[in-house]
This record gives C-alpha cells, structure tokens and sequence, in this order.
C-alpha cells in the first residue's frame, strides 16, 4: 500500500488522492487526481464549488491553485 497515493471513489467517479504532483506520472493519463495542497483549498468549500471543480477536472484536468 503506497501511502502517498489512495485511490477512493467521489461523487461516483475514481479519483486518486496524492501527496503531490510528483506520483501523477505514476497513475493512468485519464485519472482524475486532487493533491493535498488541492485538497487543503477544497475542504472548506460548498458543495457546489467542489462539485465543479471536480467535473473540471474531470473533463479538463483541471489544476486548483491558491
């Protein structure tokens, strides 16, 4: 089990939780992936809000900065 990577389910999609964009190389081109700096600026959001990031990066591979 790596650690720095979890793969769950999220509103009904495979995501990938990593601890930074170093391990994205390591998973499938098509994953969805949220880091931990992503997910720190996520947490306190609507649920809205994350839903829409969430199908951007889906659709686009969106990244969330600060």
């Amino acid at each position: 089990m790596n650690r720095n990577c979890v793969k769950v389910e999220y509103l009904g999609d495979e995501v990938y939780f990593v601890l930074d964009e170093s391990y994205r190389h390591k998973l499938p081109p098509d994953a969805i992936v949220y880091t931990l700096s992503e997910a720190h600026i996520l947490i306190n959001r609507s649920a809205a809000v994350k839903k829409t990031v969430h199908e951007l990066k889906k659709l686009a591979g969106v990244r969330v900065i600060p």
